[in-house]
């Protein structure tokens, strides 16, 4: 009898070290994939003026499940003076470090400190991604046919007529938008990317490592399964 005990204990304790065996699992494997899509989405905007690579960042644990989560936010680095280049094509822009562009899709609004500027059939200046550029009163900019000339305030004039305020902003503490009026913007020149290709090879490294750790965790959570059954399976006999 106590050494059926013994053994109904310790199927139990096996039960109970599968479960955060199989969660633990679960967490680096969807933290491989966290990282991977991360770094995707940093290779494909390589040629994106303006873009802010992101990473994730892992934090210890999460103290309610005991087990490490992670986050991802914008890199921070530093936007050089050579990080600026003159193009001449007055629909390129820039923004001093102050100031942000603000951008329209159907997904909501979007902050950049540059972008590349075509002006569509409607006369709405569109960066490449196909997103509206953003007045100082709100709304999709639209100007008229015609050589732009945009002052370091925004305002747009074509034939020395005024058609419009691009919008300059700054981000708050909590996240918000609110108006830049002190920020200046650079017609002709754009802001390279600052993704680092080297850097996003190494985290692809880092990421395809972590996937087979938690590969190899859902191995040994499989075996002690196995053993956990073909125990059960000795009792019931």
């Amino acid at each position: 009898m106590t050494c059926l005990r013994h053994h109904v204990i310790f199927v139990t304790a096996i039960g109970v070290g599968m479960a955060g065996l199989a969660e633990l699992a679960a967490v680096m494997m969807s933290g491989a994939q966290q990282r991977i899509d991360v770094t995707a989405g940093n290779i494909g905007n390589v040629n994106t003026p303006g873009f802010r690579s992101r990473r994730v960042f892992a934090q210890l644990l999460d103290v309610r499940a005991g087990l490490p989560v992670a986050t991802v936010r914008k890199a921070n680095g530093v936007i050089s003076e050579t990080s600026v280049k003159q193009t001449g094509n007055p629909l390129d822009l820039a923004t001093d470090p102050s100031a942000l562009l603000v951008l329209r899709d159907a997904e909501g609004l979007h902050s950049t400190r540059s972008a590349q500027f075509h002006r569509d059939q409607d006369g709405h200046l569109v960066d490449t991604q196909g997103r509206y550029l953003q007045a100082a009163e709100g709304g999709d900019i639209v100007i008229g046919a015609g050589a732009p000339n945009i002052t370091r305030t925004g305002v747009v004039f074509i034939d020395g007529q005024p058609q419009a305020r691009i919008g300059l902003y700054k981000e708050t503490a909590a996240g918000a938008m609110e108006p830049n009026d002190t920020g200046q913007i650079m017609q002709g020149r754009l802001i390279a990317s600052d993704v680092d290709m080297a850097a996003e090879m190494t985290d692809l490294t880092k990421a395809s490592r972590y996937a087979e750790s938690g590969a190899k965790v859902f191995q040994i959570y499989d075996d002690l399964l196995g053993r956990a059954s073909s125990m059960l399976g000795s009792l019931g006999r």
